[in-house]
């Protein structure tokens, strides 16, 4: 009888230890997994303010290009004046002519 009590608490001694460790191995697995999949979060997170981070970029760029092209616009207008400029000159000549052409008359009066 006591040889037989003696092996079954060894049994149920070992049978707890072997309970506890399983239990503690499952405990370590699932922190494990949990810390992987903290890290693969991070990791996207990381990766998805990256990928935003670059987006802006490109917008803010892009904005630059178009400020750009409207300065080319205003150097288009500055070459409008400057054709009305000389349209003034030719109005000048053309005042000149006609002074040319009222001397042509005094003559004829004089004569």
């Amino acid at each position: 009888m006591s040889l037989a009590a003696i092996s079954e608490a060894r049994f149920t001694v070992l049978h707890c230890l072997m309970m506890i460790t399983m239990m503690m191995m499952m405990i370590r697995m699932m922190m494990m997994m949990m810390m992987m999949m903290m890290m693969m979060m991070m990791m996207m997170m990381m990766m998805m303010m990256m990928m935003m981070m670059m987006m802006m970029m490109m917008m803010m760029i892009d904005d630059d290009d178009d400020d750009d092209d409207d300065d080319d616009d205003d150097d288009d207008d500055d070459d409008d004046d400057d054709d009305d400029d000389d349209d003034d000159d030719d109005d000048d000549d053309d005042d000149s002519d006609d002074d040319d052409d009222d001397d042509d008359d005094d003559d004829d009066d004089d004569g």
